[in-house]
Protein backbone atom coordinates (compact mmCIF):
# COMPACT_ATOMS: atom_id res chain seq x y z
CA UNK A 1 0.00 0.00 0.00
CA UNK A 2 2.93 2.37 0.88
CA UNK A 3 4.23 1.58 -2.39
CA UNK A 4 1.07 2.12 -4.45
CA UNK A 5 0.77 5.74 -2.15
CA UNK A 6 4.78 6.70 -3.28
CA UNK A 7 4.17 5.82 -7.17
CA UNK A 8 0.76 8.13 -7.24
CA UNK A 9 2.18 10.77 -5.65
CA UNK A 10 5.45 10.89 -7.59
CA UNK A 11 3.74 10.61 -10.88
CA UNK A 12 3.47 14.28 -10.61
CA UNK A 13 6.29 15.22 -9.25
CA UNK A 14 9.12 16.84 -11.62
CA UNK A 15 10.54 20.39 -11.99
CA UNK A 16 13.33 21.55 -14.24
CA UNK A 17 15.91 24.00 -12.91
CA UNK A 18 14.75 26.97 -14.55
CA UNK A 19 15.21 31.06 -13.75
CA UNK A 20 12.52 31.74 -11.36
CA UNK A 21 10.09 34.75 -11.45
CA UNK A 22 10.07 37.76 -8.72
CA UNK A 23 6.91 38.71 -9.47
CA UNK A 24 4.25 37.23 -6.88
CA UNK A 25 6.32 37.82 -3.65
CA UNK A 26 8.78 35.96 -1.36
CA UNK A 27 8.74 32.32 -1.08
CA UNK A 28 11.49 29.48 0.05
CA UNK A 29 12.04 26.06 0.38
CA UNK A 30 8.00 25.09 1.20
CA UNK A 31 7.49 25.30 5.03
CA UNK A 32 11.24 25.46 5.74
CA UNK A 33 12.52 27.38 8.69
CA UNK A 34 14.58 30.82 8.19
CA UNK A 35 18.58 30.02 8.03
CA UNK A 36 19.99 31.75 11.08
CA UNK A 37 23.35 34.48 10.22
CA UNK A 38 26.03 31.82 10.46
CA UNK A 39 23.50 28.50 9.92
CA UNK A 40 25.37 27.93 6.14
CA UNK A 41 27.80 30.10 4.91
CA UNK A 42 28.83 27.54 2.22
CA UNK A 43 25.28 27.61 0.47
CA UNK A 44 25.58 29.62 -2.67
CA UNK A 45 23.53 30.79 -5.32
CA UNK A 46 23.60 30.47 -9.58
CA UNK A 47 22.89 33.78 -10.78
CA UNK A 48 21.98 35.14 -13.92
CA UNK A 49 24.05 38.23 -14.63
CA UNK A 50 21.74 40.63 -16.54
CA UNK A 51 19.57 40.10 -13.54
CA UNK A 52 21.48 40.86 -11.22
CA UNK A 53 19.87 44.07 -10.06
CA UNK A 54 17.01 42.75 -9.47
CA UNK A 55 15.65 41.83 -6.14
CA UNK A 56 15.88 38.07 -6.65
CA UNK A 57 19.16 38.47 -8.42
CA UNK A 58 18.80 36.18 -11.28
CA UNK A 59 18.52 33.21 -9.05
CA UNK A 60 18.50 29.53 -11.16
CA UNK A 61 19.66 27.16 -8.89
CA UNK A 62 21.41 26.47 -5.50
CA UNK A 63 25.16 25.04 -5.12
CA UNK A 64 27.76 25.25 -2.23
CA UNK A 65 31.04 26.49 -1.84
CA UNK A 66 33.76 23.41 -1.36
CA UNK A 67 36.86 25.79 -2.33
CA UNK A 68 36.57 29.59 -2.13
CA UNK A 69 37.11 29.62 -6.16
CA UNK A 70 34.51 26.80 -6.82
CA UNK A 71 31.11 25.35 -5.94
CA UNK A 72 29.12 22.07 -6.88
CA UNK A 73 25.57 22.51 -8.24
CA UNK A 74 23.28 20.15 -10.58
CA UNK A 75 24.41 19.33 -13.96
CA UNK A 76 20.95 19.22 -14.98
CA UNK A 77 20.71 22.99 -13.42
CA UNK A 78 23.66 23.72 -16.27
CA UNK A 79 21.10 22.98 -19.38
CA UNK A 80 18.17 24.19 -21.12
CA UNK A 81 16.29 21.89 -23.57
CA UNK A 82 15.49 23.63 -26.98
CA UNK A 83 13.02 21.22 -29.27
CA UNK A 84 13.83 18.42 -27.36
CA UNK A 85 17.69 18.69 -27.33
CA UNK A 86 19.29 19.96 -23.78
CA UNK A 87 21.64 22.38 -24.44
CA UNK A 88 24.34 23.71 -21.98
CA UNK A 89 24.29 27.26 -20.81
CA UNK A 90 27.15 29.89 -21.13
CA UNK A 91 28.68 30.16 -17.98
CA UNK A 92 30.17 33.46 -18.10
CA UNK A 93 26.55 34.87 -18.68
CA UNK A 94 26.57 33.73 -14.51
CA UNK A 95 27.54 34.37 -11.44
CA UNK A 96 27.51 33.02 -7.80
CA UNK A 97 25.98 34.68 -4.73
CA UNK A 98 27.55 33.10 -1.62
CA UNK A 99 28.21 33.81 1.90
CA UNK A 100 24.93 35.12 2.89
CA UNK A 101 20.99 34.97 3.57
CA UNK A 102 19.64 37.82 1.80
CA UNK A 103 19.67 39.08 -1.76
CA UNK A 104 20.01 42.38 -1.16
CA UNK A 105 23.55 42.17 0.72
CA UNK A 106 25.13 43.21 -2.43
CA UNK A 107 28.48 44.00 -1.42
CA UNK A 108 31.43 42.64 -4.15
CA UNK A 109 32.59 40.45 -1.38
CA UNK A 110 29.44 38.58 -2.50
CA UNK A 111 29.55 37.69 -5.91
CA UNK A 112 31.74 36.25 -8.29
CA UNK A 113 31.48 35.86 -12.00
CA UNK A 114 32.06 32.21 -13.63
CA UNK A 115 34.67 31.76 -15.18
CA UNK A 116 33.48 27.51 -16.74
CA UNK A 117 31.38 24.72 -15.80
CA UNK A 118 32.71 21.18 -15.65
CA UNK A 119 30.64 18.16 -15.88
CA UNK A 120 31.30 14.45 -15.64
CA UNK A 121 31.69 13.00 -19.24
CA UNK A 122 29.01 10.23 -19.16
CA UNK A 123 26.61 12.77 -17.66
CA UNK A 124 22.75 11.94 -18.94
CA UNK A 125 20.68 14.63 -18.85
CA UNK A 126 17.42 12.66 -19.07
CA UNK A 127 17.53 9.61 -16.86
CA UNK A 128 19.82 12.40 -14.48
CA UNK A 129 23.11 10.19 -14.00
CA UNK A 130 26.18 11.29 -13.13
CA UNK A 131 24.39 14.40 -12.20
CA UNK A 132 26.95 17.14 -10.73
CA UNK A 133 29.37 20.02 -12.30
CA UNK A 134 31.89 22.06 -10.51
CA UNK A 135 31.49 25.99 -11.09
CA UNK A 136 35.09 27.51 -11.43
CA UNK A 137 34.49 31.27 -10.71
CA UNK A 138 37.19 33.75 -12.21
CA UNK A 139 38.28 34.83 -9.27
CA UNK A 140 38.19 33.27 -5.65
CA UNK A 141 35.70 34.42 -3.00
CA UNK A 142 37.94 36.07 -0.20
CA UNK A 143 39.86 34.32 2.70
CA UNK A 144 36.71 35.69 4.85
CA UNK A 145 34.70 33.18 2.82
CA UNK A 146 33.50 29.85 4.14
CA UNK A 147 33.62 26.20 2.59
CA UNK A 148 32.67 22.77 3.08
CA UNK A 149 35.04 20.04 3.12
CA UNK A 150 34.59 17.29 0.38
CA UNK A 151 33.16 13.92 1.42
CA UNK A 152 35.47 10.72 2.16
CA UNK A 153 35.39 8.37 -1.15
CA UNK A 154 34.14 5.97 1.13
CA UNK A 155 31.18 7.80 2.88
CA UNK A 156 28.18 6.64 3.08
CA UNK A 157 25.37 7.57 6.07
CA UNK A 158 23.26 4.94 7.80
CA UNK A 159 19.58 5.64 7.37
CA UNK A 160 17.69 7.97 9.32
CA UNK A 161 20.93 10.48 9.58
CA UNK A 162 19.64 13.60 10.13
CA UNK A 163 20.36 16.33 7.61
CA UNK A 164 19.85 19.66 6.30
CA UNK A 165 19.38 21.26 2.73
CA UNK A 166 19.20 25.03 2.25
CA UNK A 167 18.63 27.19 -0.19
CA UNK A 168 16.47 30.63 -2.32
CA UNK A 169 14.16 28.10 -4.26
CA UNK A 170 10.36 28.97 -4.74
CA UNK A 171 7.79 28.14 -2.45
CA UNK A 172 4.75 27.11 -5.22
CA UNK A 173 4.20 26.78 -8.83
CA UNK A 174 4.50 30.45 -9.58
CA UNK A 175 7.84 29.52 -9.37
CA UNK A 176 9.08 32.51 -7.18
CA UNK A 177 12.85 32.40 -5.64
CA UNK A 178 13.00 33.38 -2.06
CA UNK A 179 15.01 36.71 -1.31
CA UNK A 180 16.28 35.20 2.10
CA UNK A 181 18.61 31.68 2.54
CA UNK A 182 15.67 28.91 3.70
CA UNK A 183 16.52 25.57 5.16
CA UNK A 184 14.67 22.18 5.60
CA UNK A 185 15.63 19.41 7.79
CA UNK A 186 15.90 15.99 5.94
CA UNK A 187 17.01 11.99 6.75
CA UNK A 188 18.54 9.78 4.54
CA UNK A 189 15.72 7.70 3.03
CA UNK A 190 16.79 3.63 2.87
CA UNK A 191 18.27 3.11 -1.02
CA UNK A 192 16.26 -0.05 -1.34
CA UNK A 193 12.93 1.31 -0.66
CA UNK A 194 13.36 4.31 -2.93
CA UNK A 195 14.57 1.78 -5.43
CA UNK A 196 10.84 -0.18 -5.14
CA UNK A 197 9.46 3.47 -5.18
CA UNK A 198 11.01 5.26 -8.55
CA UNK A 199 12.07 1.58 -10.53
CA UNK A 200 8.77 0.08 -11.70
CA UNK A 201 7.41 3.05 -13.03
CA UNK A 202 8.12 3.81 -16.47
CA UNK A 203 7.48 7.53 -16.04
CA UNK A 204 9.96 8.23 -12.87
CA UNK A 205 13.75 7.75 -13.21
CA UNK A 206 15.39 4.53 -11.86
CA UNK A 207 17.59 5.11 -8.63
CA UNK A 208 21.19 4.20 -9.64
CA UNK A 209 24.20 3.65 -6.86
CA UNK A 210 25.35 6.66 -7.54
CA UNK A 211 22.11 8.82 -6.24
CA UNK A 212 20.87 8.97 -2.53
CA UNK A 213 17.30 9.26 -1.37
CA UNK A 214 16.28 11.49 1.59
CA UNK A 215 12.63 12.90 3.01
CA UNK A 216 11.57 15.20 5.29
CA UNK A 217 11.28 14.89 8.48
CA UNK A 218 7.76 16.63 9.14
CA UNK A 219 6.47 15.59 6.16
CA UNK A 220 5.68 18.76 4.45
CA UNK A 221 9.01 20.24 3.66
CA UNK A 222 9.48 20.05 0.11
CA UNK A 223 11.85 21.46 -2.75
CA UNK A 224 10.69 23.87 -5.10
CA UNK A 225 12.08 25.56 -8.64
CA UNK A 226 14.90 27.07 -7.83
CA UNK A 227 16.39 24.45 -5.42
CA UNK A 228 18.18 22.25 -7.73
CA UNK A 229 20.96 22.06 -6.93
CA UNK A 230 21.38 22.56 -3.14
CA UNK A 231 23.41 21.00 -1.04
CA UNK A 232 22.59 18.24 1.95
CA UNK A 233 24.70 17.69 4.67
CA UNK A 234 24.86 15.17 6.96
CA UNK A 235 27.32 15.01 10.61
CA UNK A 236 28.74 18.70 8.82
CA UNK A 237 29.69 16.71 6.03
CA UNK A 238 28.76 17.51 2.37
CA UNK A 239 26.62 14.31 1.57
CA UNK A 240 24.45 15.42 -1.58
CA UNK A 241 23.37 17.71 -4.65
CA UNK A 242 19.83 17.36 -4.83
CA UNK A 243 18.52 17.11 -8.92
CA UNK A 244 15.06 16.08 -8.50
CA UNK A 245 12.35 17.62 -6.13
CA UNK A 246 8.57 17.31 -5.16
CA UNK A 247 7.48 19.89 -7.68
CA UNK A 248 6.69 22.42 -4.35
CA UNK A 249 4.25 20.04 -3.00
CA UNK A 250 4.12 18.86 0.27
CA UNK A 251 5.47 15.27 0.61
CA UNK A 252 6.39 12.59 2.37
CA UNK A 253 7.92 11.17 -0.38
CA UNK A 254 11.52 11.41 -1.07
CA UNK A 255 14.17 13.86 -2.88
CA UNK A 256 16.55 12.89 -4.98
CA UNK A 257 20.26 13.70 -4.70
CA UNK A 258 23.70 12.93 -6.40
CA UNK A 259 26.00 10.93 -3.74
CA UNK A 260 28.71 13.70 -3.60
CA UNK A 261 31.20 10.70 -2.70
CA UNK A 262 31.09 9.19 -5.68
CA UNK A 263 32.67 11.97 -7.45
CA UNK A 264 35.35 12.87 -4.78
CA UNK A 265 38.16 12.54 -6.92
CA UNK A 266 36.85 13.66 -10.22
CA UNK A 267 36.20 16.79 -8.17
CA UNK A 268 39.56 17.43 -6.33
CA UNK A 269 40.97 16.48 -10.18
CA UNK A 270 39.11 19.39 -11.90
CA UNK A 271 39.24 21.80 -9.33
CA UNK A 272 43.17 21.79 -9.03
CA UNK A 273 43.34 21.64 -12.77
CA UNK A 274 41.08 24.32 -13.25
CA UNK A 275 42.78 27.05 -9.87
CA UNK A 276 43.81 30.17 -11.48
CA UNK A 277 47.10 29.34 -8.95
CA UNK A 278 47.68 25.81 -8.35
CA UNK A 279 49.25 24.87 -5.36
CA UNK A 280 51.66 23.14 -6.58
CA UNK A 281 52.81 25.36 -9.07
CA UNK A 282 53.58 28.04 -6.15
CA UNK A 283 55.39 26.52 -4.63
CA UNK A 284 57.51 25.13 -7.44
CA UNK A 285 57.74 28.81 -8.48
CA UNK A 286 58.49 29.83 -4.79
CA UNK A 287 61.41 27.31 -4.88
CA UNK A 288 62.52 28.22 -8.27
CA UNK A 289 62.92 32.07 -6.63
CA UNK A 290 64.60 31.25 -3.56
CA UNK A 291 67.90 29.31 -5.80
CA UNK A 292 67.65 32.28 -7.88
CA UNK A 293 68.44 34.40 -4.91
CA UNK A 294 70.73 32.21 -3.43
CA UNK A 295 72.97 31.63 -6.63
Amino acid sequence: MEKIAFILALAVCYSGAVPVDENSGISRIINGGVAGSNDFPYAASLQLTSEATQPLRGHRCGGVLFTRQHSLTAASCLHDVVNGTPQMIIAQAYQVFAGARFFNETTPDRVRPVANFSIPDNFIYWSRLNDIAIVTLVSPFPATAVTIALPAVEYNPVDFTECTVAGWGGMNNSAVASQQLMFARKYIYNQHMCTLVFNPNLQMLNIMPTMLCAASLNSVTTSCQGDIGNALVCNNTLTGILFYDQNCGPSTFPELYTRVNNYTTWIRTVSRSSSTFAPGAFMLLLLSVLIFITA
